[in-house]
């Protein structure tokens, strides 16, 4: 079996990146917002405090050893279990990498939080610009009842402060910018939070605004996927402004072809982060059903493999 690492994972086709190797700097669950709808199920440190929550040199040394044998990704990704900005060390880390590997593309995922910390928003300015190419913020509500509802933060975060600072960010950030919002029917779509979104929106500098929905299940059983009407209603109502955006698509599973990489790890990595189908598996794998079956009995024999039934069918993951 090939080496498993503890802070990377994949590469794994994205839905958004192509050919992605994540790096996780933070515990498990280990997070400022407990968002109704978070793919790794409810956050059980729910925290804003940033810290070294993983060394810097242990994660280093791990894009060593795992670049010594690969490196045909698109991109070297921050995200995972938690939030990635919560760690102090993210910058260095990107740092790292544009300097002794330039020819990867560095992607921060954050849900946009961290910006409102000084120290952070300054370092991120001076430092973050030269090394991430593209950072994916999100902001799924503008007032403050429908934010609290959804993303249920710790400590007094406010969404006015949030969005003031990624507005400021924004125009001070030499990469991209792919701002995400998550669809939520019946929470952050009523006609009002719309109004909201739209006077917000054309003031954030971004290349393109991605609506997203729920693809896996969620860590409560009342928060469903939005239909392609809603979908479609919310970015009407965007475009209608005059607001570009876009809606995620579902994964092209035959568009990513996976080679030298041991599957069962890859698996392990996969579905112990956040949980897939059988589908999931054999897009990530360019496998058949069969085989995908396969390889999900062998870990079973070693780890604890849980299974849940959801509307796309039956979602896998690993309980470490």
């Amino acid at each position: 079996m090939a080496k498993q690492f503890k802070y990377l994972f994949g590469p794994v086709f994205s839905r958004r990146l192509g050919k992605s190797l994540g790096i996780d700097l933070i515990p498990f669950k280990t997070c400022n917002l407990n968002c109704l709808y978070c793919e790794c199920g409810l956050t059980t440190n729910l925290t804003s405090e940033r810290k070294e929550y993983i060394k810097v040199a242990d994660v280093i040394d791990e894009l060593e050893q795992f670049l010594a044998d690969n490196g045909d990704v698109d991109f070297v990704t921050f995200s995972g279990s938690g939030e990635p900005t919560l760690n102090s060390g993210v910058l260095e880390i990107a740092k790292y990498i544009k300097t002794n590997h330039p020819k990867f593309k560095i992607c921060l995922i954050t849900n946009s939080l961290t910006l409102t910390d000084e120290q952070f928003f300054k370092e991120l300015v001076n430092g973050g610009t030269s090394d991430i190419d593209l950072i994916i913020p999100s902001l799924d509500a503008v007032s403050q009842s429908v934010f609290k509802k959804i993303n249920q933060p710790a400590a007094n975060y406010q969404i006015e402060e949030i969005t003031k600072k990624l507005i400021e960010f924004s125009h001070k950030f030499s990469g991209k910018i792919w701002l995400e919002i998550f669809v939520l029917p019946g929470v952050n779509d009523s006609k009002q939070e719309l109004e909201w979104f739209k006077q917000i929106l054309p003031k954030v500098k971004a290349e393109k605004v991605q609506l997203n929905c729920l693809d896996r299940p969620a860590p409560y059983d009342w928060v469903k996927t939005a239909t392609e009407s809603e979908m479609n209603h919310f970015y009407e109502e965007l475009t209608s402004a005059g607001i570009e955006c876009t809606i995620v698509g579902k994964v092209k599973h035959d568009d990513y072809v996976s080679e030298n990489v041991d599957p069962i790890t890859t698996i392990v990595e996969l579905i112990s982060r956040r949980p897939a189908t059988i589908e999931d598996i054999c897009g990530t794998l360019n496998c058949g059903k069969e085989t995908a079956e396969s390889y999900l009995n062998e870990i079973s024999q070693t780890y604890n493999l849980q299974k849940e039934e959801q509307s796309r069918g039956t979602f896998y993951r690993v309980i470490k």
